[in-house]
């Protein structure tokens, strides 16, 4: 299944360890658990025969030939060496031509296409990373019209948007300064493997994003939480090996993006987890990969600010508030040196919350979870039994997370309509039992509102988060409507 994510956004990836490191509260803290590095069994792959091997700027295909109605299109094949660079280029004299052009792998995934032709004009992509060495096929499918078609599939110079790594966390920062290019980056990892996959990007940049297993199948990515700018991805990986990552442009926008994978450490039952207590300070050291995690004691409705500072020069961290089932309800970034917090959330029911901190970097910073009052709210609410409820909210920049409440029964069918329809406000919905069920994120459409039909498939309580992407700063109106 196509992961296809927008606006500014955020993927990222989790694994089962034990390693040990230290907190330190102004009282010292003991904190335990932490991150194994994925195995680094080298990736298994059959060198090309020597015609296989390209220089930059040399023709690996070319063909000129014509496209009619009943002909089934075209298929063409050339052989390249894993992690090949090319560009495609396809043309057509006829104005009235319309194809769509793809380019699969020996998998038969599909890594790149486009539609070409007619008002389109001539096609091409820039830039395509090749994960494997073998054969490749072009197809040619025709869409309206008849006439003739030219291709050519050129050799590039390998370009640093490539990346690959034996071990986990996987680390990328590249940019999309042309239309239509792909990125392909690997990483190795061992059967049974959790991981979490996080992809921000830039304003305006939209991408599409596919994760492939060793056997070349897609893993579907379930969303572990919603995040600034977009999604965390979460999933098990099912067998051990090399594993490709494709990040496609879309809509011919351009910008910045930054990939994180990383495996995680299973949550430790309670004995075995250092607790802690708001409105104080507790001094972490980290190192490179581990993970530390800690936890606290909170009430239906406690307002808190949750903040990583006072870092070292080379350190960042991205940390999680996680709840008692496993789910993440909110979560920051920050770069190196400098700090990282959620301004505001308020807790969704009684009982045990987790913080887990991953490093990027080693160095000290300290963690603080400070209770805020109830008067300090930008948005949220309780709608409770009520069929029809409505809440409104504002937001002065990124990092707060308004939580609304309704309870509900399997198969109600729930309506919500946000307003204004932005992009830039995304909603979330967990079910009673603490798992992700839902994610929306509008495309921007001006004014108006846009209204989301869910059908519930548990009873009980279940919770709506609502946060910003990006520093967003603005109101939201939500209307709520329940019918049994």
């Amino acid at each position: 299944m196509t992961k296809k994510l927008t606006g500014c956004l955020v993927l990222m990836v989790l694994v089962a360890c034990a390693d040990q490191h230290t907190v330190e509260s102004e009282t010292p803290l003991a904190a335990t658990a932490t991150l194994q590095n994925a195995a680094e069994t080298p990736a298994s792959t059959t060198a090309p025969p020597a015609a296989c091997q390209y220089q930059p700027g040399q023709i690996i295909l070319e063909y000129a030939g014509s496209l009619e109605p009943g002909a089934g299109g075209l298929e063409l094949g050339f052989c390249a060496p894993a992690w090949q660079v090319i560009r495609v280029d396809t043309g057509t004299p006829d104005s009235q031509l319309i194809y769509r052009f793809s380019i699969t792998d020996k998998f038969h995934n599909v890594l790149s296409t486009f539609e070409a032709g007619g008002a389109a004009g001539p096609g091409s992509i820039a830039e395509l990373n090749l994960p494997y060495a073998g054969i490749y096929d072009v197809l040619v499918e025709l869409i309206q019209g008849n006439g003739e078609v030219t291709l050519a599939v050129t050799a590039l110079d390998a370009p640093g948007s490539s990346l690959h790594s034996a071990e986990l966390p996987l680390d990328v920062q590249a940019a999309f300064t042309v239309r239509r290019a792909s990125h392909t980056h690997s990483l190795m990892m061992t059967r049974g493997q959790w991981f979490f996959l996080g992809l921000t990007t830039t304003r305006g940049l939209q991408v599409d994003a596919r994760l492939y297993d060793p056997a070349g199948a897609e893993v579907t990515l379930k969303p572990a939480v919603t995040a600034f700018g977009g999604q965390v991805l979460a999933a098990e990986a099912p067998l051990e090996g090399q594993y490709v990552i494709v990040i496609a442009n879309e809509n011919e926008t351009t910008g910045e993006y930054q990939l994180h994978v990383a495996s995680a450490a299973k949550i430790p039952p309670p004995a075995d987890i250092q607790f802690v207590v708001y409105n104080q300070d507790y001094r972490a050291t980290f190192t490179q990969s581990d993970t530390i995690d800690i936890a606290f004691s909170g009430q239906l409705g406690d307002v808190l600010q949750l903040s990583v500072r006072d870092m070292s020069s080379g350190l960042g961290v991205v940390f999680h508030l996680v709840g008692s089932s496993g789910g993440v309800l909110a979560w920051a970034d920050s770069k190196a040196g400098q700090s990282a917090s959620v301004d505001e959330i308020q807790l969704p029911y009684t009982g045990t919350f987790y913080i887990r901190l991953y490093p990027r970097g080693s160095g000290q910073a300290v963690l603080r979870i400070d209770e805020l009052g109830r008067q300090n709210l930008t948005g949220g609410g309780q709608f409770g039994i009520n069929s029809h409820a409505a809440g409104s909210g504002r937001f002065d920049g990124a990092n707060a997370y308004h939580l609304y409440q309704f309870t509900g029964a399997a198969t109600n069918a729930v309506y919500l309509k946000i307003t204004p329809v932005t992009s830039r406000i995304i909603m979330a919905l967990y079910s009673p039992s603490g798992q992700y069920t839902g994610f929306w994120q509008m495309r921007d459409s001006g004014e108006g509102a846009n209204t989301i039909y869910y059908e519930l498939a548990e009873t009980g309580t279940f919770t709506l988060i609502v946060y910003t992407a990006d520093d967003y700063a603005g109101v939201y109106e939500l209307e709520f409507t329940r019918e049994e």
